[in-house]
């Protein structure tokens, strides 16, 4: 499961360690995900990747992991 939660950079939260690289500003897409796969670091990548680039681009990215699911 990936969220900006567990290493907030302020006390609200707002700011965290999950960037979005087009912004350079902190991932606010989605609150969490969590991805089921046969590896943990494919799960850990692509549920950190997610956080990035939100649900309406998460099912173009699974696709390309068929053995995992968010």
């Amino acid at each position: 499961m990936s969220s900006g939660a567990g290493t907030a950079f302020e006390p609200g939260g707002k700011f965290h360690h999950i960037f979005d690289p087009a912004t350079g500003a902190s991932a606010d897409r989605l609150r969490e995900v969590a991805v089921t796969a046969p590896r943990a670091m494919t799960a850990d990548a692509l549920a950190t990747a997610i956080c990035v680039v939100g649900e309406e681009r998460a099912a173009r990215l699974l696709a390309a992991y068929p053995d995992a699911q968010a």
